[in-house]
């Protein structure tokens, strides 16, 4: 069935923005569900972060970048080794000390880098 001129240019009778490419579905819908999808990842790496989860850590053992010294920027704390830079920040997050909220943010940042990285919005160095 063929619209007529009359019919697209009324577009989407609730207002929202159609994508003809993608057969009329709404765009704000795709991108509800997209930022949903975006959302429950970043969800999932926090959970699995906090929890120093294996499976999700290990190629911080095999990857020689992540063997280098780092630094917590919150209380200038230096780690031999990445992942032990994560265990500090974990245990701070879950200790309820006076800095808590400042590692929070830390490890959030930490959680958007796993998120970014997963979704290839972000590569490491």
């Amino acid at each position: 069935m063929k619209a007529d001129a009359k019919e697209i240019d009324q577009g989407d009778p609730e207002g929202h923005d159609l994508d003809p490419l993608d057969g009329g579905e709404s765009v704000g819908s795709m991108d509800s569900d997209i930022t949903r999808s975006y959302n429950e990842l970043e969800k999932h790496y926090y959970d699995k972060l906090l929890s120093m989860n294996k499976e999700h850590l290990c190629f911080l053992q095999r990857d020689p970048r992540f063997h280098k010294e780092t630094m917590c920027n919150v209380c200038q704390r230096v780690f031999g080794k990445t992942r032990h830079l994560l265990q500090h920040v974990t245990d701070k997050v879950k200790s309820g000390s006076d800095d808590e909220e400042n590692h929070k943010e830390l490890l959030h940042e930490l959680v958007l880098a796993f998120t970014s990285m997963s979704t290839n919005c972000y590569e490491l160095p």
